[in-house]
């Protein structure tokens, strides 16, 4: 079964051809659908043409769709752009995908028949620019007053690329933005270090508010989902004082009770722990008491709570719960049951993608994880800045059901689309040192490393020392280490940024590889 189905999603990746049959005046409609796929009949499906200067929409359904017949203009030629939307589904049954089919060609003649082929997308770079920078956004503040929103992220992170492509660029949510002043931080650089220390950013993407004096009004860690994001949104564009004024009415008692939760979630995603204990001990029961809780405990009674009352934000306490979750087979059971309406939600696919990952990291199971590549399969839009964040995922989902081969075919793409980025060669390298096939994976570690900036630079390093350590070559790994500690400019002490992370994890590989025996040592 697992087989079949990564054969299902290695063939999905491929469009329909639309053919147009034309005669007196009329141009009859043909999906061909890739081998192994046919086009879904239940399927709502919607053409667009644009011809010449004319333009038909038509709305019907898969069954529908094939032999449609649509008018043509009398002049020739006629220039033919258009968008078609449909469903396909594997011949096998396993898979059904969502489809949408730039189009492109020409009619010439009377009659005939032409193919319109699919239009290449558009390959926008996200990361080319990062737009505002801080000073000026806190001088617009100053000005307006509206908050700023600090995104600190990083190109090979998929919820990072997520949060980019479906809230923060995203044109339909242009006016939920209009209420701030966006700074987007590249957290992989040095010029990153001054901002991640000064507010604790210790993972990525972090969304840390902030008002016109730098104060912090609140912020999110991870990538919730869009309608997450925006409600979070929508709570500090209501105007929450600082963290540190909250926690001032705290201790003088003047905050209320119903603030409290809020205001704990705050202090802990701040690092602020001891903090967020007192408040904890004082706030209302709610959901953002109970996510404080769990980031800090991970207690079962919160896990249990979290299921039962806020299974739609999974996202941002279910990783948190893994331990709690681990060691209770009775708790993990009754959570799952609980979390297993998500999964059916057809409106947040990559939120049932998340649930079914939680299983299979808690199970397992294989198959939980082909299902949850199915789900990411079906959210690709053929536009590479808005699924570059989905194709890590992919490949995650698709080497843990077993299907390694369709899993490397997902990142291989994706870096022919980016040719000049380290995320891709660099996954392509690790998924070929997990598989035990550090041959295959050298080449594009060597790849990932010359492409890499910042603190990617240190991760590369490590990577094709491990890559070269496993292909007996300790000397060259030892090599490439010291060339790298030796080059990079760190960060100062009083610094706390991830930088200092890499660095030490690069100098105990250096101890770990230095004490191996060297090559043909018996």
């Amino acid at each position: 079964m697992i087989l079949v189905l990564a054969a299902a999603l290695a063939a999905a990746s491929s469009p329909p051809e639309v053919q147009l049959h034309h005669k007196k005046g009329l141009a009859t409609v043909q999906v061909v659908p890739p081998a192994g796929e046919h086009v879904a009949p239940d399927f709502p499906a919607q053409l667009e043409l644009s011809l010449g200067d004319e333009v038909r929409t038509v709305a019907t359904s898969g069954e529908q769709v094939q032999g449609l017949v649509v008018g043509l203009p009398r002049s020739r030629p006629v220039e033919v752009e258009g968008l078609m939307s449909l469903g396909l589904c594997t011949d096998d049954g396993s898979l059904c995908r969502p489809v949408q089919v730039a189009l492109s060609g020409e009619i010439t003649g009377k009659r005939g028949a032409i193919t319109l082929g699919a239009s290449e997308p558009e390959v926008v770079d996200p990361w080319a620019t990062t737009g505002l920078g801080t000073d000026e956004a806190l001088e617009r503040a100053a000005a307006d007053g509206r908050p700023i929103l600090l995104d600190f992220g990083a190109r090979w992170c998929p919820p990072c690329n997520l949060l980019l492509a479906e809230v923060i660029e995203a044109p339909e949510h242009a006016d939920a933005l209009e209420r701030f002043h966006v700074v987007r931080v590249d957290a992989d650089l040095a010029a990153s270090w001054p901002l991640k220390h000064r507010y604790r950013v210790a993972g990525y993407p972090t969304v840390v508010a902030i008002d016109a004096h730098g104060g912090e009004l609140a912020r999110l860690e991870g990538y919730p989902g869009v309608w997450a994001t925006l409600e979070w949104m929508d709570q500090v564009a209501a105007g929450p004082m600082p963290v540190e004024v909250r926690w001032l009415q705290f201790q003088n008692g003047s905050l209320g009770a119903e603030a409290r939760g809020r205001l704990a979630l705050d202090l802990v995603q701040a690092g602020e722990e001891d903090q967020a204990r007192q408040v904890l001990a004082r706030a209302d029961d709610g959901v953002e008491r109970r996510l404080a809780s769990v980031r800090l405990d991970g207690g079962p009674q919160d896990v249990r709570w979290l299921a039962e009352h806020a299974p739609e934000r999974v996202a941002e306490w279910g990783y948190d719960a893994l331990d709690a979750l681990s060691e209770d087979e009775g708790l993990r059971d009754e959570v799952m049951a609980a979390l297993a309406p998500e999964v059916a939600r057809s409106d947040e696919p990559l939120l049932a993608a998340d649930v079914l990952d939680l299983g299979a990291e808690l199970g397992g199971d294989p198959l939980l994880s082909a299902a949850a590549a199915a789900l990411v399969r079906t959210t690709l839009t053929g536009e590479p800045a808005a699924d570059r964040g989905r194709w890590s995922t992919l490949a995650w989902h698709l080497e843990r059901a077993g299907a390694v081969d369709a899993a490397a075919v997902v990142v291989e793409d994706a870096a022919a689309v980016y040719p000049d980025e380290a995320t891709w060669p660099y996954s392509l390298a690790r998924l070929h040192l997990r598989q035990g096939d550090a041959g295959a994976a050298e080449a594009p570690a060597r790849r990932a490393l010359e492409l890499a900036e910042g603190d990617v630079v240190l991760r590369a390093s490590g990577l094709l020392a491990e890559v070269l350590y496993a292909l007996d070559r300790t000397d060259e790994a030892l090599a490439v280490l010291d060339r790298t500690l030796a080059t990079t400019s760190r960060p100062g002490d009083r610094l706390e940024v991830r930088t200092h992370r890499y660095l030490e994890r690069l100098e105990e590989l250096r101890t770990e590889l230095s004490a191996a025996p060297l090559e043909g040592t018996p």
